[in-house]
């Protein structure tokens, strides 16, 4: 596999699209959901990425699929108020646990998702701070 993409705009633009303006169309759906509901359609563009334009398998219980296990740890420097941090890289043969459109094809795409894009998985997974 060739060296992945390490930013949401490279991977859009090797696609020869544009991060900000190919996004789904959001103006009817709730404010506080917008954004999570973005950063799901990128981590499905990034995931294809990682995967390297393969499909995960859900019929071949051989097929390892990979997906990240966090905790979640309180940092006063995220907009959050806390942060995701890395715990652990599990992989399931046949089942959906997370996300199943998100799973990974090995544990070291699963780690470099998580250095890379954690931005995306904590958009969509939590509400910012209350200004």
């Amino acid at each position: 596999m060739k060296k992945p993409l390490t930013t949401v705009e490279e991977i859009y633009g090797s696609l020869g699209m544009d991060a900000e303006k190919n996004i789904p169309d959001v103006a009817n759906c709730p404010e506080e959901d917008k954004d999570a509901i973005i950063a799901f359609a990128k981590r499905l563009v990034v995931t294809r990425h990682l995967n390297n334009g393969k499909k995960v398998d859900w019929t071949d219980p051989n097929q390892r699929k990979y997906f990240p296990w966090d905790d979640v740890v309180e940092d006063k420097e995220s907009p959050l108020g806390f942060r995701l941090s890395f715990y652990v890289s599990y992989y399931a043969y046949a089942f959906s646990s997370l996300g199943a459109r998100l799973h990974l094809l090995s544990s070291d795409m699963v780690k470099f998702e998580h250095e890379h894009f954690r931005h995306l998985k904590e958009a969509m997974l939590f509400e910012p701070k209350s200004k």
